[in-house]
């Protein structure tokens, strides 16, 4: 008989509930019926639950138990799935004496001995947040000493910076040790990101699949359409006959599956997708975490009956939010960093620049907080550097909005974060509750209308007479304040007039030269416009020369049409945008007669500049008398 291996990995996850066909699915793998082998199933099958919810629920937990103590096997995935069953008490009730408990599952399941690694595994697992039990598991049972649990706590915090949701467990971990400088030091040199260490720009479907080890948006949304042809569950006649003769199943390996979905179907980026194992010669069904039962009453709903087995994501069906890879309260390790450490030090700015390249964007609102009206409080922005445009010119990549804005607020200039970083003392300096490092050497503007307010102040008759007057010689007192109002006493024909005229004279020509000397300073925003638009001319300085060269391919009859990357559209759409800001502001500072600077060099209408003219479609006639 044929029985794909959907169907009997459904079976075994009802191996408790539904006991008579679990009964009979061995039966048949015993009598060599099956097409497959089952144990190979069953490892595949467990192997699925890993990183998944659905690792926290007591019936899961059963089920897999079972399927382990009657198809044991050495793979080291299946036993890190079943000591986490051991040692994970969130979502089930935690027993009185949690220790002893583990004891005895360990002894029962014959996973005993444990070894170093095995930690390692388990506390870096997404779901064990509270690695307590752990290590006193590792100090009474596995006599490790003070120094060796040190050791391995570290180890185990410097490897849950790569897991975004194990804040919860680092911030348990940095308590009771303290870990900051470590993974400071750590976060630096093993992540430390580069224009070397990105993939060639020419290859771009590598660009486009890279993913920054820090920082990952595993809570962005996404439609998967699957594909039809990958879990085709068609049985092939001709590879039936031809692996019937084998009693031993060819190689399988475990690969995503994509499964039908509707065309309007969103689901979440951390949604572990279904495995399929495929054999060399034909494809024998795909395997699931959900159960006979469930599927069953999934097609009785479905409005046709062709679509049995689809990726279904409904509301009456199985929960799918038991197939996510993240706890259901959990705190992001960017998050904890943030809290943690100075906007200015260098865990910091690794952090960003992996948040950037991963578009991350509840990291980016926190850290950058572009909601803020104004860069007042530079305490809460950790800066942004000409460096992260770079390594987004490089893989094509659109920048954040965040950034944009975070230029328009009046973000300082760097190159990169050596910049801000060098005129910091050395040391890693975490953040005390009540103390913040400020930003260093920022440049303020003053703001125009303080000048224009102080200008009005000064009657304009005076100063009209200030200019055409030479100067006079007389004794003068000490000068006041321009913002200081008193009420001065003059008397008639004294030299008292004379000194009053003397210090609004001085007062205005101070306020002029400050003004003056404004005019002469680059601001940031126009060092980010001048910086950025050569970053721009070089992007369409490759635009141009991967445009000739797939002319000399192509023939001449052809059609070519050559887009340009993200980075190239997103660039030359939100420089025009900054260079409008920009001429705003020096409007408001200088007067609205400054001149217009005109950026535009024509570069986006050059495929548009030689063509011909389309002849006239109409026939023309002319009209004699």
């Amino acid at each position: 008989m044929f029985l794909s291996r959907t169907v009997a990995g459904e079976v075994c996850m009802e191996a408790k509930s539904n006991e008579y066909a679990y009964r009979a699915l061995k039966a048949l793998d015993r009598a060599g019926d099956l097409l497959f082998s089952l144990p190979t199933l069953v490892t595949d099958l467990i192997k699925l639950f890993v990183k998944t919810r659905s690792i926290t629920t007591s019936y899961t937990v059963n089920i897999l138990r079972q399927l382990y103590t009657d198809f044991p096997t050495s793979d080291p995935t299946v036993r890190t799935v079943m000591l986490l069953t051991v040692f994970l008490f969130d979502g089930i009730i935690p027993p009185s004496a949690p220790l002893a408990t583990a004891r005895s599952k360990l002894e029962t399941l014959n996973l005993l001995p444990l070894t170093r690694q095995d930690l390692v595994n388990v506390m870096t697992n997404p779901f064990i947040e509270k690695p307590q039990i752990l290590l006193e598991y590792a100090k009474e049972d596995m006599d490790m000493s003070p120094k060796m649990i040190k050791e391995l706590v570290q180890e185990v915090a410097v490897a849950c910076l790569e897991v975004g949701s194990k804040g919860k467990t680092i911030r348990r971990l940095v308590e009771s040790n303290a870990l900051q400088d470590i993974l400071a030091d750590a976060a630096v040199q093993r992540f430390t990101l580069s224009v070397a260490d990105l993939p060639p720009s020419e290859d771009e479907q590598a660009c486009t699949a890279y993913e920054a080890p820090l920082c990952r948006d595993f809570n962005n949304l996404k439609g998967n359409r699957g594909n039809s042809n990958s879990v085709s569950s068609q049985h092939n006649s001709a590879g039936v006959s031809q692996y019937s003769s084998h009693n031993e199943p060819g190689p399988a390996s475990i690969v995503e599956s994509s499964r039908e979905m509707d065309d309007d179907t969103v689901i979440a980026d951390g949604v572990q997708q279904d495995a399929m194992s495929v054999t060399e010669d034909f494809d024998l069904g795909t395997i699931g975490q959900d159960s006979l039962s469930v599927m069953i009453r999934q097609d009785e709903m479905a409005p046709t009956r062709s679509r049995r087995r689809s990726f279904y994501y409904s509301f009456y069906g199985a929960d799918t939010t038991a197939k996510l890879g993240y706890p259901v309260e959990f705190l992001q390790v960017g998050r904890w960093v943030k809290e943690t450490y100075p906007v200015e030090s260098p865990i910091m700015a690794v952090f960003l620049t992996h948040a950037i390249i991963n578009n991350n964007n509840t990291l980016l609102h926190l850290y950058l907080a572009s909601a803020a009206p104004s860069y007042s409080s530079s305490m809460v922005h950790v800066p942004i550097t000409l460096k992260h445009f770079k390594l987004l010119a490089h893989l094509g990549r659109a920048p954040n909005f965040c950034l944009y804005h975070e230029i328009e607020l009046g973000a300082e200039f760097y190159f990169s974060e050596e910049d801000y970083l060098s005129k910091q003392t050395p040391g890693v300096e975490t953040r005390r509750p009540g103390k913040h490092k400020s930003r260093a050497d920022v440049k303020k503007e003053t703001s125009p209308a303080s000048v224009s307010c102080s200008l009005h102040q000064i009657d304009p008759s005076r100063s009209a007479s200030f200019a055409s007057t030479s100067p006079r010689i007389s004794r003068r007192r000490s000068r006041r304040s321009t913002t200081a109002m008193t009420t001065s006493y003059v008397i008639p024909d004294s030299d008292d007039e004379r000194i009053v005229e003397d210090d609004d004279e001085n007062a205005m020509m101070a306020l002029m030269s400050m003004q003056a000397k404004k005019r002469r300073v680059e601001s940031n925003l126009q060092r980010w416009i001048k910086h950025l638009s050569a970053l721009l001319t070089e992007e369409q300085r490759k635009y141009k020369e991967k445009r000739r060269r797939l002319e000399k391919a192509t023939p001449a009859d052809g059609k070519l049409r050559v887009t340009k990357n993200e980075f190239h559209k997103s660039l030359t759409t939100h420089l025009r945008l900054l260079r409008k800001v920009d001429l705003d502001k020096r409007k408001q500072l200088y007067g609205p007669d400054v001149a217009e600077e005109d950026y535009s060099d024509d570069e986006d209408d050059e495929e548009y500049r030689y063509q011909k003219s389309r002849p006239s479609k109409r026939r023309r006639t002319n009209i004699t008398s």
